[in-house]
């Protein structure tokens, strides 16, 4: 049985270093991508998930992106021309005028810091980037391409999402609140 906490929902607490699931998304460059913005694909699974932690994926753990066939994965090399910009929804300000706001609570981090890996190319590791279940808005989320690349071949930059199976539904717009189901 859950615990119940000091909230207006029954939410389950996140278990710290536990990953109840995990999901590879990519998100596909043209060829000697140039410099500018790219959205986030639709995230149709994963709109609501509670996220606990995202990591880059690189060309020396994976060759070809399963997702996007005919595409190799982006290698360690180019990573540190890419920032990330995630949309995050905030469901703590419930009320009929603003049902949940959201914000670009973290602007362009470096995409590089979402690795943390240690393989015999690259020997870099960082800390894991721990999310304490944050709900994304995936289609507000961007990678932004600093320099313009040198990618050949047609890339995808994979990242991989761990998460909860606790959700955010969506939100009841006639009533202005949010349902909440565990």
């Amino acid at each position: 049985m859950a615990e119940k906490h000091n909230s207006p929902y029954n939410i389950h607490p996140i278990r710290p270093g536990i990953v109840e699931r995990s999901r590879l998304i990519s998100i596909p460059l043209q060829a000697n991508q140039p410099q500018g913005t790219i959205k986030f694909p639709n995230q149709n699974d994963l709109i609501g998930m509670r996220i606990t932690r995202i990591q880059l994926i690189t060309s020396s753990q994976l060759a070809s992106d399963p997702n996007n066939s005919g595409y190799s994965v982006l290698p360690f090399a180019q990573c540190g021309f890419a920032t990330v910009t995630l949309n995050i929804w905030d469901p703590s300000s419930q009320s009929p005028e603003n049902p949940g706001q959201s914000g670009e609570w973290i602007e362009n981090y470096p995409l590089l810091s979402f690795y943390d890996a240690v393989d015999s190319n690259n020997n870099y590791q960082r800390h894991p980037v721990l999310f304490p279940g944050t709900v994304l808005i995936w289609e507000s989320c961007k990678i932004n391409i600093t320099t313009a690349m040198s990618n050949a071949a047609l890339t995808s930059i994979c990242l991989n999402i761990s998460y909860t199976s606790s959700n955010f539904n969506t939100f009841n717009n006639r009533q202005g609140t949010a349902n909440i189901y565990n």
